[in-house]
């Protein structure tokens, strides 16, 4: 907050701040990024993507103004080395964390407030109120959440926590809930003595296989398929539970904790790595500011939440486990980590 601006200056660009995901979004929708592998003029690319030319150059010049293409003399239109990442094809394509943030989850966040109100997700708010989400009507939701979900979560994501938390003597890591394996594939890289397993569900063990592959380490792997609801279905000396139960409720964290619990010898560590809230907030922060904006999302989208130290630390003890460190993580761009470890009681 600048505060240099005329009274509600701030406020006003703060409310005016979802410009850029809902053009973004429109973009790639559209599929303007993907039409644009050569320059092309304003009427060629209207007839690709099946728009009205003159209100696509209305949206081209919004996209122009924060850098996602050029819009120039002759209504000829290029793609900007950003714009480039909004294709499908990219290698750093962020097309689906796009629709993710921009469309689907925005959806939920509309209902923010009855949210607040009734401490329901907005799920529940929009089954009761007769309407549906767009979540539910997107024909690629699963490909969509994973692929977001994956967004810039590769082994080199991953580092600062290799880094801040001593692996050294791990021999086994049991990944669960690991997502695209790449938190396993920077512990594997970095400790090269060590095994993983990576603990999940169907749908993201395939692309868990092919980054684990790509990091060299599949041959210190294994991939189990499992519910961890149902149970953990691995021995190991280090138990890894990151960003899996922020998006449950009490009575969801203490069934996968205790589950967890049951499966650890004398010697096992858990670590939980999530955000931590503060207890208080008393001036503007971007740190907490982004962990709010997380534990919001919990809120709207699974009916989980963000914690703080004190409240793991009870959620833990509850499965006859204490705490022994927390470790805070710092992540350019991104919201800060704590590393969380746990032994048993």
């Amino acid at each position: 907050m600048s505060g240099s601006g005329a009274p509600g200056s701030d406020a006003i660009a703060d409310v005016r701040a979802f410009f850029r995901g809902r053009a973004l979004c429109a973009a790639v929708r559209l599929g303007i990024a993907d039409n644009l592998d050569v320059d092309r003029s304003l009427e060629d690319l209207a007839e690709r993507v099946h728009a009205n030319g003159p209100a696509l150059r209305r949206l081209l010049r919004g996209l122009a103004s924060i850098g996602v293409v050029e819009l120039r003399a002759g209504d000829e239109v290029a793609l900007t080395e950003y714009g480039q990442t909004l294709r499908h094809d990219h290698p750093d394509s962020i097309w689906t964390t796009v629709v993710f943030w921009a469309d689907l989850l925005a959806d939920n966040w509309a209902y923010l407030d009855e949210c607040v109100r009734t401490g329901e997700t907005a799920w529940s708010v929009a089954e009761r109120s007769g309407t549906t989400l767009r979540f539910a009507n997107e024909p690629n939701a699963n490909e969509v959440f994973h692929g977001a979900m994956s967004a810039g979560n590769g082994e080199e994501a991953h580092r600062p926590i290799v880094d801040a938390y001593d692996f050294a003597t791990t021999r086994i890591v049991a990944d669960l809930g690991g997502g695209g394996g790449g938190l396993l594939a920077a512990v594997l890289t970095a400790h090269p003595a060590a095994r993983g397993v990576l603990v999940e569900v169907a749908g993201a063990l395939n692309e868990a296989t092919v980054r684990l592959d790509a990091a060299g380490v599949i041959d210190r792997c294994e991939l189990i398929e499992c519910d961890l609801y149902d149970g953990v279905p691995v021995d190991a000396d280090v138990y890894v539970l990151k960003h899996v139960l922020h998006a449950c409720n009490d009575d969801e964290a203490r069934t996968i904790v205790k589950n967890v619990r049951e499966r650890m010898s004398a010697g096992s560590k858990l670590l939980v790595i999530e955000v931590t809230l503060p207890d208080t907030v008393t001036a503007p922060d971007i740190d907490v500011e982004q962990a709010a904006i997380v534990d919001l999302t919990m809120l709207v989208m699974t009916g989980g939440r963000e914690r703080t130290t004190s409240e793991w630390a009870e959620l833990l003890n509850e499965a006859a486990l204490t705490v022994t460190t927390a470790t805070s993580v710092s992540r350019p761009g991104r919201e800060p980590l704590t590393v969380i470890e746990a032994v048993p009681s």
